[in-house]
């Protein structure tokens, strides 16, 4: 789909973001993000987590399970130091296959090339590591407010990449991942007192209404939240190879013999027919 105005660089709009993020809106979303990840995958096994966001977000690093967490954002003034770093995000300073759990956080639609990000997080993860992508969903309040939106106004918080469900899936499968889970969160519209309906104060009958709609689609699955939550798992392929021949030759061997030395002509036969049989 083309734009009339395209998607700018995430180091150029951070810290507007980073305000929106801030507001009462954007801290409803993150709060349900939050609350997610910390009830169903904040207990993923390995040693390194990286986070990838509009913010820095040291709550959800303080849940996680792993010993070594930190954030990287795309620019330094949206940097605390607090095991943080300033990098590109389609290109990050990190060897291949080292991270166990990888969060991005709404990297991928405020990102000019979010095929490039995703990508990039998809190296750096281990075989067998879990990805969470949060994203803003195009068929949710916000997605559908932000059609018009994104004409009038030059905001940045209204100009990110509708992506849908299928096309991310598609991207992940390419990418040799498995997705897990989908899941949908914030049901909220915009146009709704977020400060009153995440307070933990109050009886009214509004935030009651609140209450029982966000349990109700949660329960249902409905695909209408603010968000979607995709759980990926990162598999390596493997070619399929005729190793059957040579594992019978291995086997011939009388097993119940002494294993003979290193050099010996019946070792280097075995070796031989092993090589021949896998060429």
């Amino acid at each position: 789909m083309h734009y009339k105005k395209p998607i700018r660089e995430l180091e150029l709009t951070a810290e507007a973001l980073l305000s929106w993020t801030k507001t009462d809106f954007g801290q409803y979303i993150l709060r349900g993000e939050d609350n997610k990840i910390a009830n169903k995958y904040s207990k993923f096994p390995g040693f390194r987590c990286m986070h990838l966001g509009l913010s820095e977000n040291l709550d959800l690093l303080i849940n996680t399970n792993q010993i070594h967490s930190f954030t990287i954002q795309s620019n330094i003034n949206t940097c605390t130091g607090k095991g943080s770093l300033v990098s590109n995000l389609s290109d990050l300073p990190i060897p291949t296959g080292v991270i166990d759990v990888a969060f991005l956080q709404h990297t991928l639609e405020f990102s000019c090339s979010p095929q490039a990000v995703l990508a990039e997080a998809g190296r750096v993860l281990a075989p067998g590591g879990n990805m969470i992508l949060c994203v803003f969903n195009p068929l949710g309040p916000l997605g559908l407010a932000n059609l018009p939106m994104r004409i009038f106004s030059r905001r940045p918080q209204y100009q990110f990449h509708h992506l849908r469900v299928g096309r991310l899936t598609d991207w992940l499968s390419l990418l040799n991942f498995q997705v897990e889970e989908v899941s949908y969160g914030a049901f909220l519209s915009p146009l709704n007192d977020f400060s009153a309906a995440v307070s933990s104060d109050g009886s009214s009958n509004k935030r009651s209404f609140h209450i029982a709609w966000e349990n109700f689609c949660s329960k249902c699955h409905l695909p209408i939240g603010n968000f979607y939550m995709i759980h990926a798992t990162k598999r390596v392929s493997r070619g399929i190879g005729n190793m059957s021949t040579g594992w019978r030759i291995s086997t011939r061997t009388n097993l119940g013999s002494p294993i003979p030395p290193v050099g010996s002509k019946r070792v280097e036969k075995i070796i031989d027919d092993m090589k021949y049989a896998q060429e």
